[in-house]
């Protein structure tokens, strides 16, 4: 059974009125709860392999504490997280938690650039690989 408490004052509601909910237990389970997409976590070994975990810090915009977390294996990533990483390696949120099985094949800056040749929307889905719709 959840734990219900009422606030008194507003030092309750800041502090101890907000520490348990019947959906996810204590806060701060949330994000920290849970394990990172297999997808992401090799794709961050290889690059960590390849480079370090600094560099894939610096490059990614993620902190190296969360992602030693997630190599080995705790924690959920935020939307937010994913989407750095998604960024960072040049895929899509989807192939990272293993929903898509093909990754984009080209980066963020090739994106760019394909963006800004295209002269219509048709050429732009023809240059990334998009399929026409019959």
């Amino acid at each position: 059974m959840a734990k219900v408490h009422v606030a008194t004052s507003i030092k309750d509601l800041t502090d101890e009125a907000i520490t348990e909910t019947p959906q996810s237990g204590p806060l701060g389970s949330g994000r920290k709860a849970g394990t990172p997409p297999p997808r992401l976590v090799e794709l961050l070994r290889g690059a960590v392999n390849k480079s370090s975990q600094a560099a894939v810090s610096s490059g990614s915009g993620v902190s190296r504490l969360v992602i030693q977390r997630y190599l080995r294996g705790i924690g959920e990533p935020s939307y937010l997280t994913l989407q750095k990483f998604a960024t960072y390696f040049g895929v899509t949120i989807s192939y990272l938690r293993g929903d898509q099985d093909v990754s984009v094949g080209f980066s963020a800056e090739e994106l760019v650039q394909a963006i800004q040749r295209a002269t219509s929307l048709d050429e732009l889905k023809r240059m990334v690989g998009v399929p026409p719709i019959p």
